[in-house]
């Protein structure tokens, strides 16, 4: 692994360091920091900050909007919160991947890499099984075995992302220890992240529970209106029911 360079001349009391991977001396890509730790490399602290908003923020708030969204925002109007905030989502962590593929020389030399490239694959296949879903049933029909099945890969598939993305958030924490030395404020900060994804899943998980049951046992207020997701479709095509 290789350590940035610490390179003399700055303010005193802080310290910058070069690029370890342009070999070019460039420190304008690093943020200083005081004696007490490391200097982070600005792609580094965009990284993090672009998987947090992504991962922790917008992505799941995109989930609980689909989740229990329905009743509260109407017909439509639900899921084009939701498509907003999941393409929010997407874009802001698929920018903070492209800034670790193209600021490090190995993309799968660790478990952090391997989840992450994993992750974010599987994101995107988020939006284009949406757009081949089968048509939607209204209010009080029961739904098809392939509608049923579609829904069941949809929800596995984007709870899953959501799951190893805040995993991920601690194994990132270890590799910016790997790379910048122990005890460095970036991992802390990691960690941090990593407790809030696990308090923003655990809450989401649970009121989800919570749904199930009360939908079990007939308690749940029913969908009123038009198909739920009839307006679901990422590429809008006019006249198009699904």
């Amino acid at each position: 692994m290789v350590t940035p360079k610490v390179i003399s001349g700055a303010a005193a009391g802080q310290h910058t360091c070069c690029d370890a991977t342009d070999g070019k001396g460039n420190d304008k890509l690093c943020v200083a920091e005081s004696f007490s730790g490391p200097a982070v490399p600005g792609w580094l602290l965009a990284h993090v900050a672009c998987m947090v908003l992504g991962w922790v923020v917008l992505l799941p708030a995109g989930v609980s909007i689909a989740a229990f969204g329905k009743e509260r925002f109407g017909d439509g109007q639900w899921f084009a919160h939701h498509r907003s905030l999941q393409t929010m989502g997407l874009l802001v962590a698929t920018g903070g991947a492209l800034l670790a593929i193209t600021n490090v020389s190995s993309h799968a030399d660790s478990s952090h890499t391997i989840i992450g490239l994993f992750v974010m694959v599987l994101a995107w296949l988020q939006p284009l099984n949406a757009f081949m879903r089968p048509h939607a049933t209204a209010a009080g029909e029961v739904a098809t075995a392939a509608r049923k099945s579609w829904e069941t890969l949809h929800k596995t598939a984007g709870r899953s992302a959501l799951v190893l993305a805040v995993l991920n958030l601690a194994l990132g924490s270890r590799a910016a220890n790997a790379y910048l030395g122990q005890g460095n404020s970036l991992a802390q900060k990691g960690w941090f992240a990593f407790a809030l994804g696990v308090l923003v899943l655990c809450q989401l998980f649970v009121k989800m529970a919570r749904k199930g049951k009360e939908e079990e046992s007939g308690t749940a207020k029913p969908a009123e209106g038009k198909p739920q997701d009839e307006e679901m479709n990422y590429l809008v095509v006019p006249g198009d029911k699904r």
